[in-house]
C-alpha cells in the first residue's frame, strides 16, 4: 500500500503534495476457512536471528494477551487495536505507526473493530536480544568513529512510533526479504535490521543528532529541526536567518562553517534523500515523489536527481525492482 498523499494549493501556480501518512506495505490475508483461530492467527517466517510474524484478527475481541521473547518490532497494517502496555498509557494503535515492545513484556490488545470485512493485520518483528544488542554496538562504533561520544540506544520509555517515509522504506524491504526465498536473505536482513534499528535511534533522537554526526550547537538544532519538518514546502532563507537570530551573510558564513554546504544545498539533500527512500515503496511514481518531497518541477526534479546520484528517478527505481 503506498503513502496517502494529501494535496493543499498554496497558489493557482503552485501545488504542494504532503505525505500524511506512511504505511508499510500490507500482507496478503489468509483464506478464512484454512486460519485455525479468528483471533490474533499466526504466519511465521524465521531467520537465524530473528522472525517475522503476521497476525490477523477477524472478529472483535478483548484483552487479548501477548508477550515475546526478544525485542519487538510491531507494525500496523489494517485496522485498528487499543494496546494495553505496562507503565504506559493506553493508546489506539493505527496503519502507519510501529510499537517497540522490550522483551518478556506482557501486552494486553483489544479489537473493537475487527471483523471479517475489516480484519485487522499486524507484523511482528522478534529479534534475539544478544542479536539486537550487537547492532546497537555496531551502530556506536560507526557513530563514534563519526564524532558522537555518547552512547545510542532504542528508547524503551518512547514505544510508539509514527513512520517516517524512510522507516517505512526498511520496513518494507525487510518484509519482503524475510518472505521471499532468496538464498542470501540471512546476509540481506542483517544489513537491513541495522538500518532498521538506525532509523528509529533518528526518530527517538530527532532534536539530538546532527546532520554530519556531531551535536549541534543551539541554533543549528532549531534550523536543521525547520528544515526537515517542512521539507515538503518552500522554504524561505529569511525564515532560517531569523531563526537563527543572524543577518543574511552572517548565517550563511556560519552555516557553511557547520555543515560544509549552503541551505540550498542541505535542503536539496535531505528532498533527495527522503526521495530515494519513496521510491522503494510500491505504486509510487516520480511526478507525486517530485511533489511530495517539495519540488515544483518534475524535470527540475528528474536533473538534480541524476546529476547527485548518477541516474535517473526512473532508472533508480528500475535498479531497485530488479535487486
Amino acid at each position: 500500500m503506498c503513502p496517502t498523499l494529501v494535496v493543499t494549493h498554496t497558489d493557482k501556480n503552485y501545488t504542494q503534495y504532503h505525505m500524511s501518512v506512511f504505511k508499510p506495505n500490507t500482507f496478503r490475508l489468509s483464506d478464512v476457512n484454512k486460519i485455525h483461530t479468528l483471533v490474533e492467527h499466526k504466519t511465521a517466517f524465521n531467520l537465524n536471528n530473528c522472525q517475522l510474524n503476521v497476525y490477523e484478527t477477524h472478529q472483535k475481541a478483548h484483552d487479548f494477551k501477548l508477550a515475546f521473547e526478544g525485542i519487538t518490532f510491531t507494525s500496523m497494517l489494517r485496522g485498528k487495536k487499543v494496546m494495553h502496555v505496562p507503565e504506559h498509557e493506553d493508546f489506539d494503535y493505527l496503519p502507519g505507526e510501529t510499537v517497540i515492545v522490550p522483551s518478556g513484556t506482557e501486552i494486553k490488545i483489544d479489537f473493537p473493530d475487527a471483523g471479517r470485512i475489516s480484519p485487522a493485520q499486524c507484523t511482528a518483528l522478534v529479534l534475539d536480544d544478544a542479536y539486537f544488542q550487537k547492532q546497537i554496538d555496531y551502530i556506536n562504533e560507526q557513530t563514534q568513529t563519526a564524532g558522537i561520544e555518547s552512547q545510542l540506544k532504542v528508547d524503551l520509555k518512547n514505544i510508539l512510533i509514527r513512520n517516517s517515509q524512510e522507516l517505512t522504506g526498511i520496513i518494507n524491504r525487510l518484509y519482503k526479504t524475510l518472505s521471499s526465498d532468496d538464498l542470501l536473505k540471512d546476509a540481506q536482513a542483517d544489513l537491513l535490521m541495522k538500518e532498521l534499528i538506525l532509523s528509529i535511534i533518528r526518530s527517538q533522537n530527532l532534536n539530538t543528532l546532527q546532520y554530519n554526526g556531531r551535536y549541534e550547537s543551539t541554533p543549528f538544532k532549531a534550523i536543521l529541526n525547520y528544515i526537515r519538518s517542512n521539507i515538503t514546502s518552500t522554504m524561505e532563507i529569511a525564515e532560517l536567518c531569523k531563526i537563527a537570530c543572524m543577518s543574511k551573510s552572517s548565517f550563511y558564513r556560519a552555516f557553511t562553517n557547520e555543515f560544509g554546504i549552503s541551505p540550498n544545498q542541505l535542503i536539496i539533500r535531505e528532498r533527495l534523500r527522503i526521495s530515494k527512500t519513496m521510491m522503494l515503496l510500491d505504486d509510487v511514481n516520480v511526478k507525486d515523489v517530485c511533489y511530495a518531497v517539495g519540488f515544483a518541477d518534475p524535470n527540475y526534479f528528474i536533473r538534480l536527481f541524476k546529476k547527485h546520484e548518477g541516474l535517473t528517478p526512473g532508472q533508480f527505481i528500475k535498479r531497485q525492482t530488479i535487486e
